[in-house]
């Protein structure tokens, strides 16, 4: 990712601490939920025929001509040969149409008691049909595909009909077909199980969205102490649309986009791949909210730099600075080396005067010092941090040509993030523990695409090598 930052080297920390001021101002109202940045990515996979698969898995030929198969009550017996044609598959989007032309004849039998005196059983036959010409018969199936929640391929339970010629093997009206139809029908949809099985077992969505979640969820450092990082909350995928060896969809990636002013660089695990979840039509990647953190430590250096540079006053002098944050504000305490003993505590309540941002000095306290200094004190510190505190210019002024300088974030699979944003507008903040933040909400427009080619280092644009 280039990153330009440039127009932040300087920025004093009365800027930093400007810049977060809108927590608490009434303009801010009731916080929205921070819009996520939204990254659409083609997702591609490959696997063998599906049709292949099918075929491999139900037999042309199945001859049962030996002995009785007995239905399940007991009391009849078939004998039959099957044969079929090659299958045909057709895809529809998501669904697959499933067919082969079958041939079939069958001998049927009626189990009865052998006569007295003789024990057990005999199954006559009772006639037969297609053995003179085979009957003919269509088995098809309707199958729903899709990507399962472990970021597989799997298939719905599929829709099986036959339709056939009646076979009557006796005079009685014996109706053989249906028994022909159940096993092919039971035939044909446990051979598409298997071949969704196998094909689900050798083909994963998961190690291109993993690549994509690892990349996404990387940070970088864009100046000393100034980190961007982009935290992955949520991943999708669209309804494939299959071929006989492809699927295709969209992998649609939310994460949650971070700037953090920090003095020790921020985690950089990302947390586990979720499990995959439905995703509505492709709307397109969109820019999200921008959470702008400044850490404690990060507000503590800028304080001590500051009051190192310019002391409260000529009577007080600071040895060391604490920054502690709560839902309640920036609570700073300045241990004062001049004069010795001396404890000064204050919150910074954020505010906003349009565009500018700034911080009321609040709850000043001082500690260890007798009733005539302490007046002054308090006068020095409450003057110090709010000049601290106060911005000569607007956010915009400072976040927007960092913003502009975003460039791209490889992806992998020869791809890219492509971003431009053309606009900030901050919205609210929160402070916590961790330090204060401020949501930005942003303007542009942000792409997926193949990196432009780059041209070959020591040739010439007419492919001729350079001398």
């Amino acid at each position: 990712m280039t990153i330009g930052m440039s127009e932040l080297r300087g920025v004093s920390c009365a800027a930093v601490l400007a810049f977060v001021a809108l927590a608490f101002d009434a303009r801010a109202g009731a916080a929205s939920p921070p819009a996520e940045l939204r990254v659409e990515v083609p997702l591609h996979l490959q696997f063998p025929s599906l049709r292949g698969e099918i075929e491999k898995n139900l037999p042309s030929k199945i001859a049962a001509e030996g002995a009785w198969t007995m239905s399940e009550n007991q009391k009849w017996g078939f004998k039959y040969f099957i044969e079929r044609d090659p299958i045909s598959v057709e895809v529809r989007g998501s669904r697959l149409a499933v067919s082969a032309q079958i041939r079939y004849r069958v001998k049927a039998c009626k189990r009865t008691k052998k006569p007295w005196p003789f024990k057990g059983y005999i199954c006559p036959t009772l006639g037969s049909c297609g053995y003179d010409h085979l009957v003919a018969a269509r088995v098809s199936a309707d199958v729903d595909l899709t990507t399962s929640s472990n970021w597989s391929l799997q298939q719905k339970p599929a829709n099986v009909a036959v339709s056939s010629g009646r076979c009557r093997v006796t005079v009685l009206g014996i109706d053989a077909s249906r028994r022909i139809e159940a096993m092919a029908s039971a035939r044909l949809r446990d051979a598409i199980d298997r071949a969704a099985s196998s094909i689900a077992q050798r083909v994963s969505a998961r190690p291109r969205a993993e690549e994509v979640w690892a990349r996404v969820a990387r940070t970088s450092e864009l100046e000393p102490k100034v980190w961007l990082a982009l935290a992955p909350v949520g991943a999708g995928v669209t309804t494939p649309v299959f071929t006989d060896t492809t699927a295709d969809a969209t992998l649609a990636l939310h994460a949650s986009p971070r700037l953090e002013l920090r003095s020790v660089p921020p985690e950089a695990t990302a947390p586990p791949l979720p499990s995959l979840t439905r995703e509505p039509n492709a709307t397109g990647s969109a820019l999200g909210d921008v959470t702008v953190t400044i850490t404690t430590d990060y507000l503590r250096e800028s304080i001590e730099s500051a009051v190192t540079k310019s002391p409260l006053s000529t009577q007080a002098k600071v040895d060391s600075v604490v920054v502690t944050s709560a839902a309640t504000g920036v609570h700073v305490t300045l241990t004062l080396k001049e004069p010795p003993g001396v404890t000064l505590r204050a919150r910074l309540k954020p505010k906003l005067e349009g565009d500018r941002l700034e911080a009321d000095v609040e709850d000043v306290e001082v500690d260890g010092v007798g009733d005539a200094l302490r007046p002054k004190l308090e006068s020095a510190a409450r003057r110090r941090l709010a000049e601290m505190a106060s911005a000569p210019r607007g956010v915009t002024h400072y976040l927007l040509p960092v913003a502009r300088n975003i460039r791209t974030l490889p992806i992998g699979g020869d791809k890219e993030i492509a971003v431009h944003i053309t606009d900030l507008e901050p919205q609210d903040v929160v402070t916590d523990a961790e330090g204060i933040k401020v949501r930005v909400a942003t303007k542009g427009s942000i792409d997926v695409r193949t990196p432009p080619a780059q041209p070959t280092i020591g040739t010439a644009v007419t492919g001729e090598p350079l001398n």
